[in-house]
């Protein structure tokens, strides 16, 4: 039997036991073999923006575009505050109860903050782009403080809003009814490409970019929304802080980028544009990901606020 049969063979059918297996690989060795055609398969859907071609001032004419656009996004209220909906309609203030909520839902995300890096570094000799990806892991990990892990930070505060959720590693987390079955879609494809960074690392360079670009202006809203509201919000502050773009990580995001097709440059030039098309739908396929997740949440959060109204 050919060895995509065999993957889609023993492939589980929802995200929930997806989710399960690959936190736990240890126990379920076989979830590679489909969690590599689950990776592939994110990539092979169309992008809505028709990828340029790459040279560097094309690229940084498009960051700095990029960066206008966040500039003027982070002196916006988050949606959960002005009511503004991806849809274009205008339902007003959100309750504290469904800000609640869109911090539970995002746990199985952010719980694993930079897992998609996580096999970014192999034991020997490493290249600049993988020591710079591995930065911004081992950033994300707290660089080893306890009190720094992001994870344990978003674990703060779930605690502080009496959300007792048991540990990502178990079985009762990813069937916990108080999570929806699409929280758990960004880190199943975060997790399914991180297990092969060397297959899909121009894909992880431009996941890690959309990642660190919209990361500045959404954790500055939501962390001025839980402020006013008096929710804990030392999490999206410090994410506010480190993920910047001018010099956080958002800038050795576009340095790695920058860095890697140089190499590439130099190997072949005529792989440039290729290697550049798959950073493009890289950061396009988490870029479609997300809004979908937000589309989810302010649709499920609309009606829970009008029905708690009624």
């Amino acid at each position: 039997m050919h060895i995509l049969e065999i993957a889609r063979e023993i492939k589980p059918n929802t995200r929930r036991e997806k989710f399960y297996q690959l936190m736990n690989t240890n126990i379920f060795g076989n979830c590679k073999l489909w969690a590599f055609d689950e990776a592939s398969s994110y990539f092979k859907l169309k992008c809505n923006d028709a990828c340029p071609d790459y040279s560097l001032n094309k690229f940084n004419d498009w960051l700095e575009k990029k960066y206008e656009q966040c500039s003027i996004e982070m002196k916006q209220d988050h949606w959960l505050d002005s009511g503004k909906l991806m849809n274009g309609r205008e339902v007003g203030k959100f309750s504290d109860l469904a800000v609640l909520k869109r911090i539970v839902q995002y746990a199985p995300t952010n719980l694993l903050d930079g897992i998609w890096l996580s096999n970014i570094l192999p034991v020997g000799p490493c290249s600049q782009v993988e020591a710079i990806l591995f930065k911004i892991r081992m950033d994300e990990a707290g660089n080893g403080v306890f009190e720094e892990n992001h994870p344990n930070l978003y674990l703060r505060l779930l605690d502080s809003i009496n959300e007792k959720l048991p540990s990502v590693f178990v079985k009762d987390f990813s069937t916990d009814n108080r999570l929806l079955d699409y929280s758990f879609e960004e880190s199943i494809f975060q997790m399914c490409v991180g297990l092969f960074p060397q297959d899909f690392l121009p894909e992880l360079l431009g996941m890690t970019l959309f990642f660190f670009f919209s990361a500045t202006p959404t954790s500055l809203q939501i962390a001025k929304c839980l402020k006013k509201r008096k929710i804990e919000s030392q999490y999206y502050w410090v994410h506010a802080q480190i993920d910047n773009i001018k010099n956080g990580h958002g800038f050795l995001a576009k340095r790695a980028i920058e860095l890697y097709l140089k190499q590439i440059e130099e190997c072949n030039n005529k792989q440039v544009q290729i290697h550049w098309r798959r950073i493009w739908n890289g950061y396009h396929t988490w870029e479609r990901i997300n809004l979908e997740f937000e589309q989810v949440l302010q649709d499920k959060l609309e009606i829970f606020d009008k029905k708690r109204i009624e």
